[in-house]
């Protein structure tokens, strides 16, 4: 039977709470600090309970660490981290170190991506981090020069539009961003409330650019008697769809592009006292229009204006001036032409 620590000589007890232990073959008392202290082999360590549930320890890690615990290993570890490096918590409840990025990286939160945590989005020359249609951080490349940012709620996220030439940025119905291509010559851009769209008028429809001036710089002798005298036309100020040659047929205009239009006459006659009449045929068989001239005045001008509508093209036009007398008709005067014909188109 062992002696009761009062029986003892020495080795006092300091405690109830000592306890009776050999060491070799002597005898001692010591503390519940002392007995547990016998199964560490270097300072720092970490006692703890093992699945045997035997008492195991943790040994001491380098500098920098973490104590952390995992339910799927049941025991604490520790984590090391290195310069530059976070500590997160993974999607499975594990704590681990996020690698330090390289420069430039900001750091990001998803939980669409696969830790359901924070992430390094590195950055890229020129880039605009954006958050995708699922919600994960990412970096919009650079474009081409010229682009422009542009959003859409078809696809909840920014996106650079690349512009063609001389295109214009418009709005679907759908209100996603596009570039309407240039149009051709003559179209107009036009919109019923869906997107805007270049349109060719169609052929008849809508007023255009469409015009000519024709003159004669030169004189013309008009012999007297009262009949027509065509007049040559020998220069083009403005001749947009080729309604005139100076070289075929040069008393004429023929319509090449169907429409209405407002046509005039200018001429100026130099003989006193005569009179007559300004004329425009039309295929040279039809007057569309006359003015008579009454005791005309040396060197004054005289205009006629008539408005005609040409349903289809091929049309000619040919302006005359008759006298009752001979007479002249006048070409230039320094830069003004007094000898003209012109139309303009003004509609369909």
């Amino acid at each position: 039977m062992s002696p009761r620590i009062s029986a003892l000589s020495t080795e006092q007890p300091g405690s109830t709470s000592d306890l009776v232990v050999n060491v070799g073959s002597t005898t001692r008392r010591a503390n519940v600090g002392q007995v547990v202290g016998a199964i560490f082999s270097s300072q720092g360590q970490i006692p703890y309970a093992a699945s045997s549930g035997n008492s195991t320890f943790l040994n001491p890690p380098s500098s920098n660490a973490i104590l952390s615990y995992s339910s799927g290993s049941s025991a604490p570890a520790w984590i090391i981290g290195s310069s530059g490096q976070l500590f997160t918590v993974s999607s499975a409840g594990v704590t681990t170190v996020l690698a330090a990025p390289t420069s430039g990286a900001v750091l990001a939160y998803s939980t669409a991506n696969g830790s359901i945590g924070p992430s390094w989005s590195v950055v890229s020359s020129g880039g605009i981090l954006t958050g995708a249609a699922a919600g994960t951080p990412s970096w919009l490349a650079v474009p081409s020069s010229g682009a422009v940012l542009t959003y859409s709620t078809a696809s909840s996220i920014p996106a650079w539009s690349i512009p063609t030439s001389g295109a214009i940025l418009v709005a679907s119905s759908l209100g996603v961003p596009v570039w309407r291509a240039i149009g051709t010559s003559g179209q107009t851009l036009e919109s019923t409330g869906g997107t805007p769209t270049w349109t060719t008028p169609a052929a008849g429809t809508g007023a255009s650019t469409s015009f000519w001036i024709v003159s004669r710089a030169s004189t013309l002798a008009i012999a007297g008697g009262g009949s027509d005298i065509a007049i040559a036309w020998l220069e083009e100020d403005s001749d947009t769809d080729d309604f005139h040659s100076t070289v075929t047929n040069s008393t004429h205009v023929t319509i090449t592009v169907a429409g209405t239009y407002i046509l005039g006459v200018q001429m100026q006659l130099v003989t006193t006292g005569s009179q007559g009449y300004i004329t425009i045929k039309e295929n040279n068989s039809t007057y569309i229009g006359i003015q008579k001239l009454v005791a005309v005045g040396i060197n004054m001008h005289h205009t006629m204006s008539v408005m005609r509508r040409f349903a289809t093209t091929g049309a000619t036009l040919t302006p005359a001036v008759n006298s009752d007398t001979t007479n002249t008709v006048s070409g230039s005067t320094g830069v003004v032409q007094n000898t003209k014909f012109w139309g303009y188109r003004v509609g369909p």
